[in-house]
């Protein structure tokens, strides 16, 4: 049953072919919309713009550990290799939406902080193409 009301972001992870990323603690979506200037002298001093190329990624924090279902190990080695993934954003409950398209890994960054604390790491996926949506069955 699809999720109802304010959602609970627990809800909501990136995957990257049919696998969620382990121990997310956080997981980003954007999509940017470039403009072109049709700013002319009819405008009346006020700028115009139509819409031009658009963009997205997919981002994330998590937890670094060496035995979760896809860790850092399996991001490192789609980053060494260059090659591109189906990633998915949104939640695994049946009628929610998830988002994806195909993504190449262009950032990965581990972090060890101070004495005592959690080691995590980040990475963005840049969008090739299109992302889509569709409802989880």
């Amino acid at each position: 049953m699809a999720t109802t009301g304010i959602v609970n972001s627990r809800l909501l992870v990136i995957q990257v072919g049919a696998v969620t990323i382990s121990c997310l603690t956080d997981a980003t979506f954007s999509i940017t919309r470039n403009t072109r200037d049709t700013t002319c002298k009819d405008s009346g001093g006020w700028s115009n713009v139509l819409a031009a190329s658009a963009s997205w990624e997919m981002s994330g924090s998590a937890l670094f550990s060496f035995d979760g279902t896809y860790t850092y190990d399996d991001l490192y080695t789609l980053i060494t290799t260059g090659a591109s993934a189906t990633v998915k954003w949104g939640s695994t409950v049946a009628g929610d939406t998830i988002y994806s398209g195909t993504g190449l890994l262009t950032s990965l960054e581990a972090t060890s902080p101070g004495t005592d604390e959690n080691a995590t790491y980040s990475f963005t996926f840049m969008g090739v193409g299109a992302p889509t949506s569709a409802t989880v069955s």
